[in-house]
């Protein structure tokens, strides 16, 4: 009965070519929460439906589509017809399933890298998240530090250490190969080249880290150094 602009954009058909036809004429829909009897059932029983489909273009590709209907009715209360709003949603479905992918990579490489890596909360320090490598490097499990802090488990080996990572996080952006002395569950210290970056999700500030232990290279060369001097007298 009726054919908009928009929709000879969104389908690729004018108004002059389905006025008069039956949906089922013109369009192939795919229904993607459910089928066609189900949609039809939940909009006589409550008088609208929305759902997502997949609708072919007139050139062949495909549109998701976000598709809500309302029944309509005349003077009498009878039914009428229905009406129906249609918005593409292809870019938006595009960019949610990248941003999955993209989340299921990281979560990958984080869980997976040879590296420490921890999320803390940006405003109190306080652990989110850390991979298997942290926990060997520190000797904690994940259950054990997940809503603790580094100070309160004392692995900062001075409680100024995470105020001047904020403040260099704060100034740059990012803190790359900051070398930091920090302790493990056993008391043993550890050197570690630590980079940082801040992100956001959901609103709140977070921080990604990640730690290299450089604890045996330090070592050597303070051995050298040592021995250099030994030699120099």
């Amino acid at each position: 009965q009726s054919w908009n602009a928009a929709a000879e954009t969104l389908y690729g058909w004018q108004a002059d070519e389905v006025i008069g036809k039956t949906m089922a004429e013109v369009l192939q829909t795919e229904y993607l929460d459910g089928d066609l009897q189900q949609s039809q059932a939940t909009l006589l029983a409550r008088g609208q439906w929305q759902g997502e489909v997949l609708q072919p273009h007139r050139d062949g590709s495909k549109r998701t589509i976000l598709s809500s209907v309302r029944l309509l009715r005349d003077a009498e209360g009878n039914r009428a017809g229905a009406i129906g709003v249609n918005c593409d949603i292809t870019e938006r479905k595009r960019a949610e399933q990248a941003l999955r992918q993209s989340d299921e990579r990281f979560a990958k490489a984080f869980r997976t890298s040879p590296s420490a890596m921890l999320i803390t909360r940006a405003r109190d320090g306080v652990f989110v998240d850390v991979n298997a490598s942290y926990e060997r490097l520190f000797g904690y499990t994940h259950d054990e530090l997940i809503g603790q802090t580094g100070n309160a488990m004392q692995i900062y080996t001075s409680p100024d250490q995470r105020e001047m990572i904020v403040t260099m996080l704060r100034a740059q952006g990012r803190i790359r190969d900051l070398e930091l002395l920090l302790r493990t569950k056993s008391g043993e210290l550890r050197t570690v080249y630590s980079s940082l970056e801040s992100f956001e999700l959901d609103g709140e500030l977070f921080l990604l880290g990640t730690m290299i232990d450089i604890t045996e290279r330090k070592r050597a060369e303070e051995a050298l150094e040592a021995e250099r001097a030994q030699l120099a007298r």
